[in-house]
């Protein structure tokens, strides 16, 4: 489902000048295997599928891996010349990696539909194998930071195709709908790892499930009412303002050290956060509110 409403991409981009101090990322793994070494024992702390599931998404992860070297910009839907050239010149090493990232994201989460959840983070911890593996290739220890930081290095490098033709806007706006949703499920892993329990683990997943089933039936609504050029870049927008938003509640209850019972309420009412104000993400409050902004 997630897939027919997202044309996620991502696009990693100067990641060799992101590094900061942080945390440490455990294991860095060595930079010359064709397979990514993903720990499934880790995996298997956000998901609630069966073992054998992951280990399936994990080796498609691995296959797409293997072919990196192959990629090129063409292959993100990136067409503009004048664009590629200056993507070229200046990140030119990381964007097969970026397409790999891509391809990932659209092989593990597509057919997944019964495990729609569960293939999302599968992929996150895929999508971050890939991007250690990318930033160790000269020996540095990976840290949380760097990785951060090449988050916010590939939104910004999305802007090049942000004021382009209709067309360009609308695979902007979905590359960085990709940048919301890694985001959006980094924070819901740090929740459980803060929260740690099987009732947490379940509401995390049935937040994320209603937001996107939420967000569908919003967005089909809107194209069997309205029908013009623009359309696919706003639902883009607006879907990337409620992932952010519901990314932004729950670090705030992060820092706020919220008791378990208020994470719990958090989920229950599926709040979101946004220009400093709560609200509860529902399919009415999304009609009354983006239908009469657009």
């Amino acid at each position: 489902m997630k897939n027919s409403i997202i044309a996620l991409a991502l696009m990693a981009s100067g990641l060799c000048s992101c590094q900061e101090k942080g945390g440490k990322v455990a294991n860095n793994p060595s930079a010359t295997s064709t397979t990514l070494g993903v720990n499934d024992s880790i995996v298997m702390k956000y998901v609630t599928c069966p073992k054998s599931t992951i280990d399936t998404l994990i080796a498609k992860g691995d296959s797409v891996y293997a072919q990196t070297n192959k990629y090129s910009l063409e292959n993100l839907g990136f067409g503009n010349e004048e664009y590629n050239k200056c993507l070229i010149e200046f990140y030119g090493d990381t964007i097969p990696v970026a397409v790999s990232i891509c391809d990932t994201y659209d092989i593990i989460t597509s057919n997944s539909e019964d495990n729609e959840t569960n293939a999302s983070f599968i992929w996150h911890e895929v999508a971050k194998m890939q991007l250690t593996r990318f930033l160790g290739k000269d020996g540095h220890e990976v840290t949380e930071d760097d990785i951060n930081k090449a988050i916010r290095v590939m939104s910004r490098i999305f802007d090049y195709y942000s004021g382009g033709s209709q067309y360009e806007m609308n695979m902007s706006a979905a590359r960085q709908l990709l940048i919301a949703d890694y985001q959006l499920l980094d924070a819901y892993k740090r929740l459980m790892d803060e929260y740690f329990s099987i009732e947490i683990k379940k509401l995390v997943h049935a937040d994320y499930k209603y937001l996107l089933d939420t967000c569908s039936k919003y967005m089909e609504y809107r194209y069997e009412r309205d029908q013009y050029s623009d359309l696919p870049r706003e639902m883009r927008c607006m879907f990337y303002d409620i992932l952010t938003a519901k990314a932004a509640s729950i670090n705030r209850l992060m820092k706020n050290k919220a008791s378990e019972q208020s994470v719990i309420k958090n989920l229950r009412e599926h709040v979101c956060f946004e220009d400093g104000k709560f609200f509860n993400l529902t399919y009415n409050m999304l009609k009354d509110y983006y239908t009469n902004d657009y």
